[in-house]
């Protein structure tokens, strides 16, 4: 599923790493510019109740429901970590996203010094901005 121009947020499982009982894992693949990153759920599933193309779990039973929520969860920390990284950051890689997702903190280099994080607000002007300069670009009579 694609969040922005560049990024795409896509949940998969992982035949090749079946167990014994016939479940494989959930993942999430992360691609952004054309770079990919991986994280497991940590969740292992029957391959018949997964629906490939909704990437989601098929059904209303408790596990179904649970999973489920964890994709949603996780797909809206993950547009989350990239929104406040492209605030962060002029240049942002899927593997950047995958370690501020795991928690791994990343500290501003250039753009600021260590510690010197971006709140909520910073990411939501510095978004607006970058929306108005994409508007002129496309209708530059437009002022506003």
């Amino acid at each position: 599923m694609k969040v922005s121009e560049n990024l795409s947020i896509t949940f998969l499982v992982e035949k090749p790493e079946m167990s014994k009982d016939g479940r494989v894992p959930i993942y999430v693949r992360i691609t952004y510019r054309g770079q990919r990153a991986e994280i497991s759920l940590g969740a292992r599933i029957f391959l018949e109740p997964w629906d490939k193309t909704a990437s989601r779990v098929k059904g209303n039973s408790p596990d179904a429901v649970l999973l489920n929520s964890q994709i949603t969860q996780t797909k809206a920390k993950l547009e989350r970590q990239f929104f406040l990284l492209t605030t962060q950051y002029e240049y942002v890689t899927a593997e950047m996203i995958r370690k501020s997702y795991k928690g791994k903190l990343i500290e501003p280099g250039n753009e600021g010094e260590p510690g010197d994080k971006k709140t909520f607000m910073h990411a939501v002007d510095f978004e607006i901005g970058r929306l108005k300069e994409k508007q002129q670009k496309a209708d530059p009579g437009s002022h506003y």
